[in-house]
């Protein structure tokens, strides 16, 4: 390979060198596909930055293609409430098409309870669920008498079974249990439900069912499952509303 410099001149006079290069150029890259995923503002985020600047700023073009242009006429939202999910699709026909998607998730403080799941714990567990929620109490004075009494409780029960049976050979069984406690039965928790958001107060009850040898508990809360209805739909509707112009696809 040999170099060829050219000179030329300048109105100042001044010499100036352009260098020529001969030999195998690099080989072309293909564009890079951008994929983001955030939580459920991101499209909101994304859209309003973009879209908003898109006439004072130059595009984002990679080997002639552009990537990031928001064109409400080509760019697709498709909203899955079920999955809590928004999906942006900047053009949906080229295949290295700008993405952006938003998730709706549950905070770790809420999934640490398991509340109105099926999931149960034993009372060692459901202790040391307690003493590391402190925080989420809504009322400190109430949580330390919960803790306490679930900490000192011991578990008694007694279960008489009663087995009859006809001259087919049909047989039933009628179990009574017996269960001596002062159980706290329920409490608030204040804490955030998604992430993002802010904290919302509601009460939850702990149920509890037992077997010959070992009793088992959980969470319910009808609050939290109303709550969680209600604040989907206007988190949702609020995300969506300034881009009423956009195609926007429900599943």
């Amino acid at each position: 390979m040999k170099d060829l410099n050219v000179y030329a001149g300048t109105e100042d006079g001044a010499p100036m060198v352009v260098t020529v290069l001969e030999g195998k150029t690099l080989d072309p890259k293909p564009p890079v596909k951008i994929a983001i995923v955030g939580t459920i503002k991101s499209v909101n985020e994304f859209l309003k930055k973009r879209y908003r600047d898109q006439a004072d700023s130059p595009e984002s073009v990679n080997n002639g293609v552009v990537l990031q242009k928001v064109d409400p006429k080509s760019a697709v939202i498709t909203v899955d409430e079920d999955a809590m999910t928004i999906l942006l699709e900047l053009d949906p026909e080229h295949p290295y098409g700008t993405t952006v998607k938003g998730v709706l998730e549950f905070t770790k403080y809420l999934d640490q309870f398991h509340i109105n799941q099926p999931t149960t714990h034993k009372r060692e567990e459901l202790v040391k669920i307690l003493r590391f929620s402190k925080p989420l109490f809504k009322d400190p004075e109430k949580y330390e008498d919960l803790l306490k009494a679930y900490q000192t409780f011991d578990f008694k029960a007694a279960i008489d079974a009663q087995v009859s049976s006809d001259l087919r050979a049909n047989k039933s069984a009628a179990y009574s249990k017996r269960i001596s406690t002062n159980l706290p039965e329920d409490f608030i928790l204040r804490l955030p439900i998604f992430k993002g958001f802010e904290p919302e107060e509601f009460r939850v009850e702990i149920c509890y069912d037992t077997t010959d040898a070992s009793i088992k508990f959980w969470f319910e809360s009808v609050e939290l499952a109303q709550l969680i209805d209600k604040l989907k739909i206007e988190i949702f509707t609020e995300q969506l509303l300034p881009f009423q112009d956009f195609v926007i696809i429900h599943k």
